[in-house]
Formats: C-alpha cells, sequence, structure tokens
C-alpha cells in the first residue's frame, strides 16, 4: 500500500517577485501549473491509494479550481502548509492518520517536493521496487566538483558527500515515531535527516540528474528549456 505526500505550500520568495506569483503556480508546459507536473505523475499511477498535496492554506480555492479543471477533484486530497517543509509534512501526515486511520503501518509514504517537475516515471518505478525491501529510502546525486570546508580550512572527500532529492520514502511507522517525537522540527530540512537522528538506517539510492529542484531564476530558465526541447 502505498502514499504520496506532495509539498507545494512554500513561498518560493527567489522567485515569487520576479514571476509576480508563487513558482509552484508558474505556467511551465502547456500552460500548467508546475506543481501539476508531478502531482500527475503520482495521481495516474494506481499503486498510489492516497494523493496529499500540501498547499498554503490561503490558496485553497485555487488549487481546487485547478484540481476540478484537470479532473483530480476526487483523486487529490489536501491538506494545508505550515511555517517550514517539516511543519508542512507533519500537517500532512496528521491528516493521514486522521482521515485514513485504518492505514497499516508498513504503509510507504512517499514525499516528494512539488518544484522538482521532472521525476520520470521509471524512477518512481525504480523507489517503488526498492521500498519493498526499505523502510527509509533517499535518492541522491554524488558530486563531481571538489568541496573546500570554510569553516576548517581545508578540502574534504566529494566521495563522502551527496546532494539529497526527492521523492524520498518512508514507513508510516517511520515517520509517526520520528515527527512524534520531535521537539523542534526546524532543525531538519528533510525527512532523511529527521528519521536517521532518531536512529533508522537510511537507504541512499542514486537519483536522477534531470529531477533538479526549481529554486532560482538559472533552475527556471534550465526547465523551460528542457520543455522546448522536448515539444
Amino acid at each position: 500500500m502505498l502514499s504520496a505526500i506532495i509539498v507545494a505550500a512554500g513561498e518560493g520568495e527567489r522567485l515569487k517577485q520576479k514571476l509576480g506569483m508563487r513558482k509552484q503556480y508558474f505556467p511551465l508546459k502547456d500552460g500548467k501549473e508546475l506543481f501539476l507536473s508531478s502531482l500527475t505523475l503520482f495521481a495516474n499511477d494506481p499503486s498510489f491509494s492516497t494523493i496529499l498535496l500540501v498547499i498554503p492554506p490561503d490558496d485553497e480555492d485555487k488549487v481546487k479550481s485547478i484540481l476540478k479543471r484537470e479532473g483530480l477533484e476526487q483523486r487529490v486530497e489536501l491538506a494545508f502548509g505550515g511555517k517550514s517543509r517539516e511543519e508542512s509534512v507533519l500537517n500532512a501526515l496528521n491528516y493521514l492518520l486522521v482521515t485514513h486511520a485504518n492505514c497499516p503501518e508498513e504503509m510507504r509514504v512517499f514525499i516528494h517536493d512539488a518544484d522538482r517537475p521532472f521525476l520520470s516515471k521509471a524512477f518512481l518505478e525504480t523507489l517503488k521496487e526498492d521500498s519493498k525491501e526499505e523502510e527509509c529510502l533517499v535518492p541522491y546525486l554524488p558530486l563531481t566538483a571538489s568541496i573546500y570546508n570554510l569553516q576548517e580550512g581545508r578540502y574534504v572527500p566529494r566521495k563522502d558527500f551527496g546532494l539529497i532529492q526527492t521523492p524520498e520514502v518512508f514507513s508510516l511507522s517511520v515517520l509517526k515515531d520520528a515527527f512524534m517525537n520531535t521537539e523542534d522540527l526546524s532543525l531538519f530540512t528533510d525527512e532523511g535527516s529527521l528519521v536517521a537522528e532518531h536512529g533508522y538506517q537510511v537507504k541512499f539510492i542514486k537519483g536522477e540528474e534531470d529531477n533538479i529542484k526549481i529554486s532560482d531564476e538559472k533552475d527556471l530558465d534550465y526547465a523551460l528549456w528542457k520543455v522546448s526541447k522536448h515539444e
């Protein structure tokens, strides 16, 4: 049994001023909002029993209108974001536990950034398969540049570091334990670091080069170029 949490609750301040809107609503492809790219991938996969989209509370009417336009209003459920990413995921987790109280503890929950619009179906299938044997699964990309520690004044081996991607995948029981036993969620930037802090072994899997996160103008320019190349 699988569930997905798509996080689209951020303000995206680095791009909001330039775009005049939150980046998740930017028309990336065919005039459709950016967040739809990954949301549709999950929504079209029948192995996911529940799809939760986490949004800013003041965008509820806007998002409901978009989902209705796309025929997704029955497939996708909404949860509201908090002050940080981890608060947003916690809100979604609480919604899942209350609204779908019969979910089994071993259910796998996929948590994905909505501003990563190029997640491929093939890689999603890989994660689904690997998560059958792993309770904590996190994709990453190895570093190719040299790494210098400015605080310590020395180079460090790049093989010891990786760039984390999403979707991150966890069993429901692991997520519940980690979130419910953490006092300060602001100390964590993703769920992998949170569950690792609670002693869980995280399995890392090599991610996709194209699965970029759109954070600034350079990322957006690349995304627009990539979309135009495939038209």
